[in-house]
Order: structure tokens, then sequence, then C-alpha cells
């Protein structure tokens, strides 16, 4: 390799790593737009006009609510909603599945409960994500 073409690959070398500390410094993730259960108490970054999903899973008996309590809907809209069995062999467990929109700046919680589906059953667990729209 020639020294001007040491030199080209070392300025390469000096613009990515400038670019990748100046990403990691802004704060904003690089655009995962689906979560799940494991992304609970997490906040999460996504870009105006985004569309992001929300997996939870269910089992027998129990449910989250189809739709999720939303504290600031000029934030974030729910936009779907659907259950999806995990196939006719396993009855009763299957995944809930959320489609949001990023329809202004700002932030906004997303949050969800989880209970027995029978009247009077108190809610075992919840899910809570915190969204910031740039």
């Amino acid at each position: 390799m020639d020294n001007k073409m040491k030199a080209c690959f070392l300025i390469f070398c000096l613009l990515a790593s400038i670019s990748v500390s100046l990403l990691d410094c802004s704060g904003i993730s690089p655009g995962n737009l689906d979560y799940d259960e494991s992304d609970s108490g997490k906040e999460v970054i996504v870009s105006l006009n985004d569309s992001f999903k929300l997996t939870l899973e269910a089992m027998a008996g129990y449910s989250w609510n189809a739709n999720c309590t939303i504290d600031d809907e000029s934030v974030i809209k729910q936009t779907n909603y659907e259950y999806k069995a995990a196939g006719p062999a396993i009855l009763g467990i299957g995944t809930q599945i959320w489609t949001f929109k990023a329809v202004g700046k700002g932030e906004a919680t997303v949050t969800n409960e989880y209970g027995g589906i029978a009247g009077g059953s108190q809610n075992i667990k919840s899910f809570t994500l915190f969204i910031v729209v740039k």
C-alpha cells in the first residue's frame, strides 16, 4: 500500500470514528422499531412519522388490553391491534401486536396491563414504554 492510499485509509477511519461518536452523543437510537416485553421501562427515540410495533405474549386466560394507554395522543397514536394465536396445537397461547405512529414531536408514555380475562381478576403485570419523537 503506497503512502497516498494509507493517508486515504486513515482519513476514512477518522471520519468514520467521528460520525459514530456524533451519533452516540446525540442520544438518537439507530431506529429499532420493534419492541417487546424486554423493553418495558425503557426510553426509545423515534422520528416523526415513524411507525413502530409492540409485541407481547399472552397465555391462556390472560390478556393485555387491546387499547394501550397513551398519555399524549398528539405525539403517539395507536393505529392497529391484532392477536395471533400460536397455532392450533397450542390453545390459548398467542401474541398481541400493537402498531403506533409518531404523529407529533415531543414525549409520550405508552402503558398496558396484563391480567385475567374473567371480570374481577387483578392485573398481574404492566408494560411501560417512554417515547421521544424527534
